[in-house]
């Protein structure tokens, strides 16, 4: 890099860096790290007899924005996470979280990240209550959905769609603004900015101030595209290494090696779904890394199809429970098309939980010890493959 250039990136990392002052501290950017640890907040609110103290009072705006009529006695409601859902007598799915009355029934399936599975509304909406008790599904969605979209999502499924960066955030403010001042309202108001940051914006506000930082002068975009070309190598650096590293201990753990597909992206790169494929003996499955955002963003690892599987609960329901005996249910259900089991890649991590930022989550995937992530990654590979054919 000439000096001119180099100076014009140094000046520039240091205008982004003042344009990206991390906002105050947050609790709930810690205690939420994925959709379950949402899905946790949200039935503690919409609890009665949760510790919160408020009974019914956060349930009741809850069914308003559901559009559910108000019942009598909502304090007798029960809330349960992850419920099992039946259709004449068959499990069609586990909803994030069930409240059920005497009078209604009401399932919220928290989407903040990933599409719906096929179908996947439409099954639950067809296990709501016949026996005369209102019945509702509520579609919890994050970034980009219009109220067009949120329209459609009802015309096609018969559930209700809400938005976690506006509606949801608005009802959590309300509750907040309920209350006096205290834990749970300081709690709920770090949980309606949280929600704020990720899915209504501020995060989009806060990138734009970087861009802005990017593109004063024709030296700072020269600068910014030499930055953005460096990121791209050493993605691609840190991704060739790590491919090695689970190749050669794949193979040290009689595993067959990596299996990629050829219309996939491979996971350390800018594009969404990057997946890493490690054959552990099926040959309809793949044990896999992958992220759902760009540059190892929200990584999971999963027992994934190598093609498109409709009702794979039920198609593969042996292998499903398998999964489910000897590993747990994971972060939720059998995604209906590709997954088999899946879970959040803290589950690998030997505190439970990933490193909380994304240059934690790099260095792990950089880490060539037996507690970094390739090595963690094949063990459960290994596992897997014993468990499925004991």
């Amino acid at each position: 890099m000439n000096a001119g250039l180099d100076f014009e990136v140094r000046r520039l990392l240091a205008r982004a860096g003042e344009a990206a002052v991390a906002p105050p501290f947050n609790p709930v950017s810690l205690l939420v790290r994925n959709e379950m640890d949402l899905s946790r907040l949200i039935a503690w609110m919409l609890d009665p007899r949760a510790d919160h103290g408020q009974g019914p009072g956060f349930l009741r705006p809850f069914l308003q924005l559901a559009g559910m009529e108000d019942a009598v006695r909502l304090e007798r409601s029960r809330v349960e996470l992850e419920a099992t859902r039946r259709v004449g007598g068959a499990i069609i799915g586990r909803i994030d979280v069930e409240v059920t009355h005497s009078s209604f029934v009401l399932l919220v399936e928290n989407k903040p990240f990933a599409d719906f599975g096929e179908e996947q509304l439409e099954r639950y909406v067809s296990s709501l209550p016949a026996d005369g008790r209102a019945g509702r599904v509520v579609a919890l969605v994050g970034r980009g959905w219009s109220d067009a979209a949120l329209k459609g999502v009802t015309r096609a499924s018969g559930a209700t769609a809400v938005r976690l960066g506006v509606e949801v955030r608005d009802w959590v403010g309300a509750c907040a603004a309920s209350l006096p001042a205290g834990r749970v309202r300081e709690l709920l108001a770090a949980m309606r900015e949280d929600l704020d940051i990720r899915h209504g914006g501020m995060w989009e506000e806060a990138m734009m101030d970087i861009v802005d930082a990017m593109t004063v002068t024709p030296g700072e975009v020269a600068a910014a595209v030499a930055i953005i070309e460096a990121r791209d190598k050493f993605a691609e650096r840190v991704g060739r290494d790590f491919r090695a590293r689970v190749s050669s201990l794949a193979g040290a753990s009689g595993l067959s090696g990596l299996r990629p597909l050829e219309d996939e992206a491979s996971l350390f790169t800018g594009s969404r779904h990057g997946m890493l494929r490690l054959d552990i003996g099926l040959a309809d499955f793949d044990m896999v890394l992958e992220a759902e955002g760009t540059y190892l963003r929200d990584v999971s690892v999963s027992l994934c199809a190598r093609r498109k599987t409709p009702r794979i609960e039920r198609t593969h329901a042996a292998l499903v429970a398998r999964m489910v005996e000897v590993f747990g249910v994971g972060a939720g259900e059998p995604l209906v098309e590709w997954y088999a089991w899946w879970d959040w890649v803290g589950a690998l991590h030997p505190t439970g939980r990933a490193p909380a930022d994304a240059p934690g989550l790099w260095a792990w995937a950089a880490d060539a010890s037996e507690d970094g992530l390739a090595a963690r990654f094949v063990r459960r590979a290994a596992e897997v493959r014993d468990a499925v054919h004991a």
